[in-house]
Formats: C-alpha cells, structure tokens, sequence
C-alpha cells in the first residue's frame, strides 16, 4: 500500500518504518539529500533500461518528483526538466531545478 504514495519519495519507507518503530514521526529529509536520491534513482533508471522508450519512462517518474513537490519554485521547472530528450541535460534541469528551490527556502 505504501507503493503509490512513495512513488519519488523514496524516503517515505524510511519515515513509516522509524514511525512503526519507535512511534516518532520524522520529516522529509533536508533537500540536498531529496535530490540526492531522486538524482540517483534516475540515474539507476536510465542505467538499467537505457532505451529511448525507457528514457521516457523514467522522465514520467521524474515528473511525479515535480508533482510531489510542495515548493511551486521546484514546480516551475516541471516543464523544463521533462522535456528534453537527453538524460544529462535533464540531470543538470534537474540540478538547477533542486538549487533555485533551494535559494528561495533560505530566503
């Protein structure tokens, strides 16, 4: 039943479990380490299917990223980072996407 609402948030496993436990409900990790895993897990996509059907596929769990996403900054990019049929220049929209939220949570 987790399956569909961890769909990129790998880290949500990790919370239900801590949760089941010890009763102590932790948050979402910092955000460097949200793109960490969502950046991994795309590479490991791309990796292991490598053809440019999968390529699409593992956009269209990039986009659930985007979708999960609470922050509209990290939404804005949602178009920008899904679009281009290159996976190294959708890790660097990526990349950037994660950075410019970022900035506007420390404002």
């Amino acid at each position: 039943m987790i399956g569909r609402v961890a769909q990129w948030r790998p880290w949500l496993p990790r919370q239900v479990a801590r949760y089941i436990a010890t009763g102590i409900s932790i948050g979402a990790p910092a955000l460097c380490e949200q793109f960490n895993l969502v950046d991994s897990l795309y590479d490991e996509m791309l990796n292991h299917h490598g053809a440019p059907l999968d390529r699409r596929r593992a956009r269209k769990h990039l986009g659930w990223a985007f979708d999960a996403a609470v922050a509209t900054v990290l939404k804005h990019h949602r178009g920008r980072v899904l679009t281009p049929e290159e996976p190294v220049c959708a890790g660097r929209l990526l990349a950037e996407a994660y950075h410019d939220f970022s900035l506007g949570a420390a404002a």
